[in-house]
């Protein structure tokens, strides 16, 4: 048997496995699926996690929105802030935090 007829032999190999294992599983699957799907008990499971997917992402909003204006050392009240550099470092400080080297993002003190 040459490379070529060994690497057939082997793609054959896999393409039966394919047909006869995988296919025949997730038509299974898929049939099993889409009957719970169909089912009063996965609706409501599907609006359960599509509230919960929402809570999540508003809980995400907010704290994002909260942690841009609190100081990463100390919790207190802060602001962007950079340092004086060519390739500046960014971080939310608050006044007391902002060492030398440090300036507000926005350009001020």
């Amino acid at each position: 048997m040459t490379d070529a007829g060994a690497e057939d032999a082997v793609s054959d190999a896999w393409q039966k496995a394919y047909e006869t294992v995988f296919v025949p599983a997730h038509d299974d699957w898929a049939m099993r699926v889409e009957a719970i799907r169909g089912s009063e008990k996965g609706r409501r499971a599907s609006e359960d996690q599509a509230r919960r997917a929402e809570e999540f992402e508003r809980l995400i909003e907010r704290f994002e929105k909260e942690s841009a204006a609190v100081c990463e050392r100390c919790g207190a009240e802060g602001a962007l802030s950079r340092t004086v550099a060519q390739w500046p470092w960014y971080a939310v400080r608050c006044d007391g935090c902002r060492e030398d080297g440090w300036i507000l993002a926005s350009g001020g003190r």
